[in-house]
């Protein structure tokens, strides 16, 4: 990439060849962190995390040879433990991400992106919730 020569002082050369002042942007592992979309996504696999949370603890409870109602609310309450600590850990890495970026140049929540993305979120979210509620409620 060649934009110009190199500035003196701390400056970096972004992927469009541009230089910038100031410490380099973040990378956030699922997109470009200056649009909401990418929030959306890594919130959808925190939620979808659920269910393989749950199997799993489901498998090793059946290793262990405990089948009470009990035992299986205790997975349910787990994997949901697993999935909320996803979700908190992907918000606060997003944010950190991307507050590298200047403000003129991140996604707005109130676009149709913004409202797309959080309707995605709400449609895992309360497909997650669900399953919760039925595996909470039946004894397998």
């Amino acid at each position: 990439m060649s934009g110009g020569p190199e500035p003196e002082g701390k400056w970096w050369q972004d992927e469009k060849g541009k230089w910038r002042q100031g410490p380099p942007h973040r990378r956030f592992l699922f997109g470009d962190a200056r649009r909401p979309r990418s929030l959306a996504l890594a919130l959808i696999a925190s939620v979808a995390a659920f269910p393989v949370f749950w199997a799993i603890c489901f498998f090793l409870m059946f290793l262990g040879e405990a089948g009470s109602p009990h035992a299986e609310r205790v997975i349910v309450v787990i994997a949901g433990t697993g999935s909320a600590i996803g979700l908190m850990a992907a918000t606060v890495v997003w944010l950190a991400a991307r507050r590298t970026y200047p403000a003129e140049e991140r996604g707005a929540f109130l676009s149709r992106e913004g409202a797309l993305s959080a309707a995605g979120f709400l449609v895992a979210l309360g497909a997650a919730l669900e399953l919760g509620v039925v595996l909470w409620n039946h004894y397998i």
